[in-house]
């Protein structure tokens, strides 16, 4: 004889539970109409989200997060959602979120790079008598590049016995790896200092005036200075 079976609480009040709402759609409005609403509850469904807390899930919550910190561990993104969704989440549902938002970003970056003819096309038509010139070469493998060279310029702190300064100009090579282009250590931080290594940079690798030369850096005086003076014709950001 089989055991008797005893019913959830959850599915006895079911039945029970007065709670009505019905609803219908207005036309193409876009809006929906209450038709009749009985408010009372005598209980409280018991959801299972399993189903509803996906990777995709996971990613568009921590999608800012993932992009301010793309070395952001698993670990903590789990604590993130336990803490701010009150949700269990896996390692692997957030090592797929954690994918899939570094793959559409750079997905999404490479399309837009790919519209540059269409962006110079829209700017001429919305602002007749700009000047827009595309200088993209093409590479062996068929790919075009941006001519602009790119240099980094930024400071720190030396501690320890030898103190001072130490001032560097970075770029990337044909890697797309970041690489010392030259650096040099001074007594501080100066806006001499740094016209004199910017120059002695410019002298090394002929940049003249700054022509087709973009610098990045922080806001430091100095560098802005160095940069005004020695390169008037980069870009600078």
């Amino acid at each position: 004889m089989l055991p008797h079976k005893r019913k959830h609480p959850i599915e006895q009040n079911e039945k029970e539970c007065p709670f009505r709402l019905w609803a219908t759609n207005i036309g193409d409005e876009g809006t929906i109409q209450i038709k009749s609403l009985k408010e009372i509850h005598t209980y409280t469904r018991d959801y299972n989200l399993g189903s509803l807390v996906t990777s995709e899930w996971n990613g568009d919550k921590l999608k800012d997060r993932i992009r301010e910190n793309p070395k952001i561990k698993l670990r903590q993104m789990h604590d993130i959602i336990m803490n701010k969704y009150s949700l269990r989440v896996t390692k692997n549902q957030c090592r797929r979120a954690k994918s899939k938002v570094v793959y559409f970003d750079v997905q999404s970056r490479s399309t837009h790079y790919t519209r540059i003819w269409d962006y110079g096309a829209a700017i001429e038509k919305t602002n007749p008598g700009s000047t827009v010139k595309i200088d993209v070469p093409t590479m062996p493998n068929g790919q075009t590049v941006f001519q602009r060279k790119v240099i980094g310029l930024d400071g720190c702190f030396l501690k320890g016995v030898a103190t001072g300064q130490l001032l560097s100009a970075v770029g990337r090579d044909a890697n797309n790896q970041v690489y010392p282009i030259a650096w040099t250590v001074v007594d501080i931080e100066t806006t001499d200092n740094w016209t004199w290594f910017v120059n002695m940079l410019s002298e090394d690798l002929r940049l003249n005036n700054g022509e087709e030369v973009a610098v990045i850096s922080d806001e430091h005086k100095g560098i802005i200075e160095a940069v005004k003076t020695v390169l008037p014709n980069g870009e600078h950001r």
